[in-house]
């Protein structure tokens, strides 16, 4: 009895902690909507078990006909029924409904089909986004998804006719969508930046001319040899995966959205 008298208190305290930890994420997510994540937010994913590296994916979901009509989605008036601490956070900006997901510890197939289940008894426009084992970007895939949202393409004339200047142009303007690169691309540019060199230019241009060492190098002004090397460094930094030839447009592309959006990194 006078263990269980001198537990009490602090199991209780405990209790109150881990529910107002749970209330707290809350505001930590509306601080990752405004961008403004802080020292307590970090606390906050700590104390749930989560981390800044976890597997995270977010999904932006259109509620364009009011909260009433889709409230068997929702407890509380406006918390998303599938909300847990464990695995998903949500909450609602503007009539949209962002979930941000962790998907590291648990299998959440059930948790997609739900969402899957709502979205398609609703016909709700919907857009899902990969933060890539980072958390801290949730800020860009957020406003990416959004503007996919609130500037469907249908409503671009004829945009099939020209859908990579459509792209490329929206990269120019709204550069959060560098979400889009690869985090690989990344580690080239920090070491451009941090050495002097020119891997990113000499990857672009060794695609762009289909790997022909000869005019990569003509495009470079540079020996085919020098090509070679620089080319080694960007396998030991990457470890891209240039034999496949999807792979290697993919790349391309993110390398055009580059030179759009940071055209000093391939000067």
């Amino acid at each position: 009895e006078n263990v269980i008298y001198i537990l009490k208190d602090y199991i209780l305290y405990s209790i109150n902690d881990i529910l107002n930890t749970n209330d707290n994420f809350y505001d930590t997510l509306k601080n990752l909507i405004k961008n403004d994540f802080n020292q307590s937010d970090v606390n906050a994913l700590k104390s749930i078990g989560w981390d800044l590296n976890d597997e995270y994916k977010l999904i932006l979901i259109n509620l364009d006909d009011g909260l009433y009509k889709y409230r068997d989605m929702f407890v509380h008036g406006n918390r998303f029924i599938l909300d847990h601490p464990m695995y998903l956070y949500s909450a609602i900006v503007n009539s949209q409904l962002i979930l941000l997901i962790n998907e590291k510890n648990k299998d959440l197939k059930n948790i997609n089909n739900s969402i899957m289940q709502f979205i398609d008894e609703y016909e709700l426009r919907y857009v899902i986004g990969n933060l890539k084992n980072n958390l801290m970007n949730f800020n860009k895939t957020y406003l990416l998804c959004k503007w996919i949202l609130d500037n469907p393409f249908t409503k671009i004339t004829h945009y099939e006719d020209n859908i990579t200047d459509v792209i490329y142009d929206m990269a120019c303007v709204n550069k959060f969508i560098d979400i889009l690169i690869p985090e690989n691309i990344y580690k080239i540019i920090k070491e451009d930046e941090e050495n002097n060199t020119e891997l990113l230019k000499t990857l672009y241009y060794y695609l762009l001319e289909e790997r022909s060492l000869k005019k990569a190098g003509e495009q470079l002004q540079v020996h085919r040899n020098s090509i070679v090397y620089r080319m080694g460094k960007v396998d030991e930094i990457t470890k891209l995966n240039l034999e496949s030839a999807e792979a290697r447009r993919n790349i391309l592309s993110a390398l055009e959205l580059i030179k759009r959006i940071y055209p000093e990194y391939m000067k």
